[in-house]
């Protein structure tokens, strides 16, 4: 019988390849150079994931979980979260640092080519924004927004997110996309607390 993959040995190689992943993307990505510059087989690679989909699977879900980890605390406290400041939040905290501009290449990278190629990255464009939007879907339920209106307000807030940090990525504007965010965060802000309607 075959050994079982150990999962200490595979959370240390997801990390490594996660770092590698980061900095070359994927649009090339190949095993054995990958398993080169880790200096392990492609064997060990293939053994632990499965497959190179199955290992930029695990890339795409260890980013995300970093993420959840990040907003796992921001609605633990006694008063519900201004949307409009989550919002803010989670554009300063996970967007703006350059350290994670790596994350966000990614993520548009494995957008465009799951588009092209859905069964390469199962599930991605299922998940859409990743944990993003259920967490706002949630925020907003929380702050007493009815089903529909929370599913309404939290796509529009992830939409505007998602456009900024490309904007961000491509023009290198950070200052501008940082207005815009701050002003749909400001209208959500007025709209959540009855002084504004959806039109």
């Amino acid at each position: 019988m075959a050994p079982k993959p150990n999962p200490a040995r595979r959370e240390e190689l997801l990390e490594a390849v996660t770092e590698y992943v980061l900095e070359n993307g994927i649009a090339d990505l190949s095993l054995r150079p990958l398993a080169s510059a880790l200096n392990v087989s492609t064997f060990s690679l293939v053994y632990h994931f499965g497959s190179k989909e199955g290992l930029v699977a695990a890339v795409v879900s260890a980013v995300e979980e970093r993420e959840r980890q990040m907003t796992a605390a921001w609605l633990e406290g006694p008063e519900p979260i201004s949307l409009g400041r989550l919002m803010r939040r989670y554009w300063a905290e996970w967007c703006l640092p350059e350290e994670l501009t790596a994350y966000h290449r990614l993520f548009y990278e494995t957008c465009g080519l799951s588009l092209q190629h859905p069964a390469r990255f199962p599930d991605f464009l299922q998940r859409g924004a990743g944990p993003w939007l259920p967490f706002v879907e949630h925020a907003a339920r929380e702050a007493g927004l009815r089903q529909d209106e929370a599913g309404t307000i939290a796509t529009l807030m992830v939409s505007a997110i998602l456009g900024a940090l490309l904007t961000m990525l491509v023009s290198g504007n950070r200052e501008q996309a940082t207005r815009a965010v701050e002003a749909v965060a400001d209208w959500i802000d007025d709209l959540t607390s009855g002084r504004s309607t959806i039109s």
